[in-house]
């Protein structure tokens, strides 16, 4: 039995030393990053009512800085999560923010309520990389 005792405790302790460790910990700068580029991404959702011309230099540099957090977050180790969707929020052909940001351009302009049905997948995208990364501070990663 001493011997059963001993397998079982030198397997839990492998799996708790190991199993703990498959997640990035938290990273503060990839939260306030992430929470920033959703302020700004929904306020561009309802900006797309507008001429896509008129918001066309703001947009590149959106692009640019979602572009930089997507690579801040495949650079991180053991983060494949958050890394894929911001895989899928910079995705032009999806239903993501690049692709709302690409039907924007080759239409004009978008209804409004069309930008405010487009605006609850986009939220679910970022939500879903915040809660990623507050739930980091909850489980000790």
């Amino acid at each position: 039995m001493k011997w059963e005792t001993r397998v079982i405790t030198i397997a839990f302790a492998f799996l708790f030393y190991f199993g703990c460790n498959y997640i990035a910990p938290y990273n503060q700068h990839a939260y306030e990053q992430t929470t920033s580029l959703k302020v700004e991404a929904l306020s561009l959702v309802a900006k797309a009512s507008e001429p896509y011309s008129d918001h066309e230099k703001e947009i590149e540099q959106f692009k640019l800085r979602m572009l930089k957090a997507r690579e801040y977050a495949r650079g991180i180790p053991k983060n494949l999560e958050a890394a894929e969707q911001w895989a899928i929020l910079t995705n032009p052909e999806g239903r993501s923010m690049f692709g709302f940001l690409g039907f924007w351009e080759k239409n004009k302009q978008v209804s409004e309520m069309f930008a405010e049905e487009y605006k609850k997948e986009i939220e679910k995208h970022f939500n879903a990389i915040i809660e990623l990364e507050a739930g980091k501070i909850s489980s000790g990663s």
